[in-house]
């Protein structure tokens, strides 16, 4: 007896008939947009757990710290709240350090703008499969998919820019401290 393997059709995520008339744009689609939606997705939720788990230990701890001063059995217990005192401010390091709150929302936003994108762009094409019989409606849904693909790096340069507006040269951390200075001085004391 021998068992014979199927080899599973891929199902396409958008209507089978764009990608029976339009296969090219639908494969530049499918390796653009849809990848960038996924890892958007997986970001999102990545950051949402470190996020919520350096968080919760931040806040529980930070609040049991102070109680921990109260109560006898613990007050003189130097290693125990040193190690308590350690850990907030190491999970509050890591949280600033990766900036985990911050690129939730980015990714999250990323994913709904891709997702958008994606939207459109199915729409557009469903739009051109009802006047299939032009003569330049292949050309047009090139122009369509250029579309979408020029709108998925303006959305993903989003991330670029949130990461390196932040970043400063010496020359402008130098020029920012003398703008300090003599602010500071024209203030008087």
């Amino acid at each position: 007896m021998s068992l014979r393997l199927r080899k599973k059709r891929k199902k396409s995520i958008w209507d089978e008939e764009i990608d029976k008339n339009f296969p090219e744009c639908s494969q530049v689609i499918a390796r653009l947009l849809v990848h960038h939606q996924k890892r958007s997705r997986w970001l999102a939720k990545y950051s949402t757990v470190w996020f919520r788990l350096f968080g919760g230990i931040e806040i529980v701890l930070g609040v049991t710290l102070p109680l921990l001063f109260i109560y006898p059995q613990t007050q003189d217990n130097t290693p125990l709240l040193a190690s308590v005192s350690v850990i907030v401010a190491v999970s509050s390091a890591l949280s600033a350090f990766f900036a985990w709150s911050p690129n939730r929302g980015v990714y999250t936003g990323q994913e709904v703008a891709v997702s958008s994108i994606l939207s459109e762009w199915e729409l557009s094409m469903i739009e051109l499969l009802l006047v299939a019989s032009e003569p330049d409606v292949k050309k047009r849904a090139l122009d369509v998919t250029r579309g979408a693909v020029r709108e998925l790096f303006e959305a993903l340069t989003q991330e670029h820019q949130s990461i390196f507006t932040a970043a400063k040269t010496p020359d402008e951390i130098i020029a920012e401290v003398k703008r300090n200075k003599l602010r500071s001085s024209q203030i008087g004391p």
